[in-house]
């Protein structure tokens, strides 16, 4: 490949360890960009850690924290591979996805006390880890190594151009429209296991099979995404292309997608304070990359022996049955502020079936003879030391290798400024695909230890003093601006009273009634009411309405019986559906829905009550019959001595109490002259039969 500049500079310097001992002069070599001089380094941003924020109580760990994209390998995942790897292991090793498949076949349990304790030390302004000791990170590297994926090849992002890959394209999505036509309503990954896994033998679709395992391999594994354990469409160009054998960089992608989650679980934290989130990337990946740095956190003391031709994640695979102990979060962050415990090159160390990369050589070599332009793995380590953006399927991303050089064995001085090139994504894959002027490449030995300038450990310890004072003031601020809006219960639920109720005339409801009623409260206010309504009904002129009329029960009489238009009630004959009354005085009618005949006398008659349909305004009520104006007549008797001639008893209202009450019978009284009972019918339209005897009947 042609290249467009060296890599890395070298020049004499004082170097130390990375604990800041053992001073000696020697020839460094350092990775660019990079600077001389302290206030042209690129400082961290003046921002608080979750580690700074969670350790001073400003913050806290939500209750849920769902990682949805550490998904473990499903039943039948491990036999469909064997069988396709039989006949598609070559495409697989063309398109450098062999050992990633291969790995998605391995169980690893998820440990969220080490993820969360590991995520509290995130920098979302460099996509590295600050430790009290200094930088690292997951880099193309812990892709290539841990994951299998390839550095190298075209971007996720390439459209499918070829009318026969178009075709294959066409075929599956109308398979995928099948899954939502079932009754699942969506196409779920056990699901598209059994329709090709399954159906592969009989030859329907054989021809799809391997597009379509590479599918759920991308969907569950890669780049998970909502809604869970369900097919993505995004993924089915990518699918196609591996299945041709065209190399695709998915480790940039997958990389990417970490950064981008490790930012949002930060935002969601210290910004939004969410109760609970969920984040899709792959982060067995990152658990992986702590075990093999951090032998503390490990879930053994030894991992699992290597068989050939084994990747490296066999290594763990169900070692949280081992565990040595049960994590706690203070545990995890305890063992990540110390140096010692970490390490900066792991992949180097001997390990049975193992091999190594060409890139991991015994003797530190200069690569100038065109060597660098025919090894892929050799293309692979260039990108892996040179800063760009790394273009993923639904995002862009800084990536920064020259801030920990270490990891790479090379040495480390200041970091210097790399500017965003991500304004459009051709231009950021531009950064990330550039070639090289001269063909040539300085591996260092895998024996050798990495080391930092002397200037880069001053520079180190007095940049976390100055951040340390400016954090300080950040989160003093923060707490006097919470003091200052923090709004005393009492105070708060009056202003929310004022700011739903509003100005309003009394009387009238608010504009915004979204209140609570107290329900005794109520019930209180409206006894009250009705006994108010009795108060005030007093004397008035026969025929009247009362004051105030809020029943349902109307007094009649045919006084206007002289009248052309009215109509006597006792004229009315009715054997079934409704019948229509007139009300005296208000020239119009009602309608009731009787079956029953009715029998008027000169005296009182009652208006029965609408069913639910027909129900208007409330109607006004005449007072009830008083039983000292008959009580010198000889044949009247009080409604309360009246008998019932059948088997049940009927409740009446007693005279001059002021209510009536309702009783469940049909049958027919005898009554004195003007009083009728009321009875209630025992249908389920609600109405009320009147059945009335006249003297003269």
């Amino acid at each position: 490949m042609a290249i467009e500049d060296t890599l890395t500079e070298e020049r004499e310097e004082k170097m130390v360890s990375s604990d800041g001992r053992n001073p000696t002069f020697r020839m460094g070599r350092f990775l660019k960009p990079c600077t001389y001089s302290p206030e042209k380094a690129a400082s961290l941003p003046h921002v608080p850690f979750l580690s700074e924020t969670i350790s001073q109580n400003f913050t806290k760990w939500p209750s849920e924290v769902l990682f949805k994209g550490f998904s473990p390998p499903q039943r039948k995942w491990k036999e469909w591979v064997d069988h396709l790897a039989k006949k598609h292991e070559s495409t697989w090793k063309k398109s450098g996805i062999h050992d990633a498949i291969l790995s998605s076949t391995y169980s690893i349990q998820i440990n969220r006390e080490l993820l969360l304790g590991l995520s509290e030390f995130w920098c979302s302004g460099t996509n590295t880890f600050v430790f009290p000791w200094g930088e690292a990170t997951m880099t193309l590297e812990d892709m290539l190594v841990l994951g299998g994926f390839s550095i190298l090849g075209l971007p996720v992002t390439t459209p499918l151009i070829e009318e026969p890959l178009k075709k294959i394209e066409q075929k599956l999505i109308a398979e995928h429209k099948n899954f939502y036509r079932s009754r699942a309503k969506k196409a779920d990954q056990s699901a598209w296991i059994n329709r090709f896994m399954c159906n592969e033998a009989e030859g329907e679709t054989e021809e799809l099979g391997h597009v379509a395992l590479l599918v759920l391999w991308l969907s569950r594994y890669c780049f998970s995404s909502y809604p869970e354990k369900v097919i993505g469409k995004n993924v089915f160009s990518v699918a196609i292309h591996l299945s041709q054998g065209t190399r695709l960089a998915l480790a940039p992608a997958i990389l990417a997608s970490l950064y981008k989650d490790l930012r949002f679980i930060y935002e969601q934290v210290y910004l939004t304070n969410s109760a609970s989130f969920t984040v899709w990337a792959p982060f067995q990946l990152l658990q992986l990359w702590t075990w093999e740095r951090f032998p503390l956190l490990r879930p053994s003391y030894s991992p699992n022996p290597l068989h050939p031709g084994e990747p490296r994640v066999g290594r763990w695979h169900k070692s949280i049955l081992k565990l040595r102990f049960k994590l706690k979060l203070p545990h995890v962050r305890s063992i990540l502020k110390q140096i010692d415990n970490f390490e900066w090159r792991p992949y180097v160390s001997a390990i049975n079936n193992c091999p190594y990369p060409s890139f991991y050589i015994e003797k530190e070599e200069l690569l100038n003879d065109g060597s660098l332009l025919e090894d892929d793995e050799l293309q692979s380590f260039v990108r892996c030391l040179r800063s760009c953006e790394l273009v993923g399927l639904d995002c862009v991303e800084q990536y920064l290798p020259h801030r920990v050089a270490r990891q790479f064995g090379i040495d480390q001085d200041l970091p210097g400024h790399f500017p965003r090139v991500n304004s459009d994504r051709k231009i950021a894959w531009s950064s990330y695909d550039r070639h090289v002027r001269v063909p040539k490449l300085y591996i260092r030995s895998r024996f050798l230890e990495a080391k930092c300038t002397h200037r880069y450990a001053n520079w180190w310890k007095d940049s976390m003093l100055v951040r340390r004072e400016a954090i300080k003031d950040v989160l003093e601020k923060r707490e006097r601006l919470t003091k200052n809006f923090k709004v005393h219960p009492q105070a708060e639920k009056e202003q929310s009273n004022r700011d739903s109720w509003g100005d309003h005339p009394p009387g009238f409801a608010p504009k915004k009634a979204n209140f609570k009623v107290n329900p005794k409260a109520e019930a209180s206010k409206m006894r009250d009411e009705e006994q108010s309504n009795c108060d005030n009904w007093g004397d008035h002129p026969p025929g009247f309405t009362p004051k105030k009329a809020n029943f349902r029960r109307e007094k009649h009489c045919d006084i206007d019986e002289d009248n052309e238009d009215y109509d006597p009630i006792g004229a009315l004959r009715k054997r079934s559906g409704s019948v229509k009354t007139q009300k005296p005085g208000d020239g119009g009618r009602k309608r009731i829905a009787l079956t029953s005949r009715f029998y008027n006398s000169k005296e009182l008659v009652l208006v029965e009550e609408e069913t639910q349909s027909q129900k208007e305004e409330p109607k006004d009520l005449m007072p009830i019959w008083n039983d000292d104006d008959y009580e010198d007549k000889e044949d009247y008797e009080p409604i309360a001595a009246l008998w019932k001639r059948r088997s049940r008893s009927v409740k009446t209202q007693e005279p001059g109490n002021g209510k009536w009450k309702m009783t469940s019978q049909t049958s027919r009284f005898s009554n004195s002259k003007g009083l009728v009972p009321v009875e209630e019918e025992t249908q389920p339209c609600g109405m009320v039969l009147i059945t009335i005897d006249d003297d003269d009947d």
